[in-house]
């Protein structure tokens, strides 16, 4: 039966209760989010030509499906709203969504059994999210995240070794970079310059700041800094 139909059948009822048909009315008009419709049917149903209402047990098994659902749809949502979903996202959204449903608690046994086959399905595509390396890295180097959502430490410390290699590496090359320059520099500069100190102390002070100390204690600066809120724009963190 469409919303029209239903709203005809109680609408030609003799409801005492003006207020309650006036909410039911606008809840079924506006149809804000369709799985608040077994309430509402259980509210008015048996009336005249509405269909017939849902047990108790029926409901509250409607109820508990959707607090499983809620989650799945929560994350589909969060990755389809975004024009370009980035791979930092994916750790912690799984890992988020994971704990919603572990923590939900029911009594009742096919619930429990849904539970179940969803949890285990996430488990056999997400078990291994940690362990992708590219995800990881991309997860640790967004401010918003970092560490949070690891649960395997050794995952963690093996993204956080491969980040100091890359820097290393960069390093190096930038390195390689400033040594030319200083050489090619040096030939410019005469002995008797006044500047010609003064360059080689700017190479001195370059060379120190990209010790390799120097990149360990930048990494562990920025993992212990605060995350940054979730809605901030990332190129002004």
């Amino acid at each position: 039966m469409s919303d029209e139909c239903f709203l005809g059948s109680i609408r030609g009822l003799n409801i005492q209760h003006k207020d309650l048909f006036q909410k039911v009315s606008t809840a079924i008009e506006n149809d804000l989010h369709g799985q608040e419709r077994p309430l509402l049917l259980f509210i008015t149903g048996g009336a005249g030509s509405a269909p017939t209402m849902l047990t108790s047990l029926e409901l509250n098994i409607a109820s508990s499906l959707l607090n499983i659902l809620r989650p799945l749809e929560s994350a589909t949502k969060e990755i389809s709203g975004d024009k370009y979903c980035t791979g930092s996202k994916v750790i912690p959204i799984v890992r988020c969504m994971l704990c919603k449903l572990k923590t939900f608690i029911t009594n009742e046994p096919l619930v429990m059994e849904v539970q179940k086959l969803v949890l285990k399905e996430i488990n056999k595509r997400m078990v291994a999210i940690e362990q992708v390396s590219s995800l990881a890295i991309a997860t640790i180097l967004d401010p918003r995240f970092k560490k949070l959502h690891f649960e395997a430490p050794l995952a963690c410390s093996n993204a956080v070794q491969t980040i100091k290699e890359m820097m290393k590496n960069n390093l190096f090359e930038e390195k390689n970079n400033m040594e030319s320059d200083s050489d090619s520099s040096d030939k410019v500069l005469e002995d008797f310059s006044p500047w010609s100190d003064h360059h080689k102390l700017i190479h001195r002070n370059w060379k120190s700041n990209k010790s390799e100390e120097s990149v360990s204690d930048e990494l562990s600066g920025y993992l212990r800094t605060r995350v940054s809120r979730l809605r901030e724009n990332l190129l002004e963190v």
